[in-house]
């Protein structure tokens, strides 16, 4: 930034349009550089084992990850309900548990995440889906190789972007 003479973005402030991007692009990243079967193969082979977890299990956590993420909607509506005041906290613990498949303890951290962070938690989801929709819209759209969405996501990183950008 400094070499372009970009001073203003220097700073970056956490609740700003520049979150929703640079989030969705950390999660599109983890996409890109772990496509499904690499993803399950490195947990196998390293992360397990460094967690002390039985490798054979990584296929199952895989399919565990890949089917839960379909609920990452339930988190955005129960911090929605609950920050809007129409969910009390043991009601938002219970829309998590219920609609979540989260545990009490987990649905407890999750509305401390929405006491301490507010409406945050839409970055990680609604970012991935605008990173993911600009840079399969951009130059050859879907059929583009690893390769160019790579440089496409560094150049997210590179120059400035904001969510309008996208379009």
């Amino acid at each position: 930034m400094r070499a372009r003479g970009w001073n203003e973005f220097s700073v970056f402030p956490l609740f700003s349009p520049g979150s929703l991007v640079n989030e969705g692009a950390a999660e599109y990243g983890v996409t890109l550089a772990f496509p499904d079967s690499k993803r399950v193969a490195f947990e196998m082979d390293v992360l397990f084992p460094l967690a002390r977890l039985d490798p054979s299990l990584a296929a199952e956590y895989g399919r565990f990850r890949e089917l839960t993420r379909r609920l990452r909607g339930a988190g955005i509506e129960c911090a929605r309900r609950y920050l809007d005041g129409r969910m009390m906290r043991d009601e938002a613990i219970a829309f998590g548990c219920r609609y979540g498949l989260e545990s009490r303890s987990e649905a407890e951290q999750s509305i401390a995440f929405y006491d301490r962070y507010r409406s945050y938690l839409i970055n990680y989801e609604a970012g991935e889906d605008l990173v993911r929709g600009y840079i399969e819209r951009t130059a050859d759209g879907a059929g583009r190789t690893t390769d160019q969405r790579w440089e496409s996501l560094r150049g997210l990183a590179v120059f400035p972007f904001l969510p309008s950008d996208s379009r």
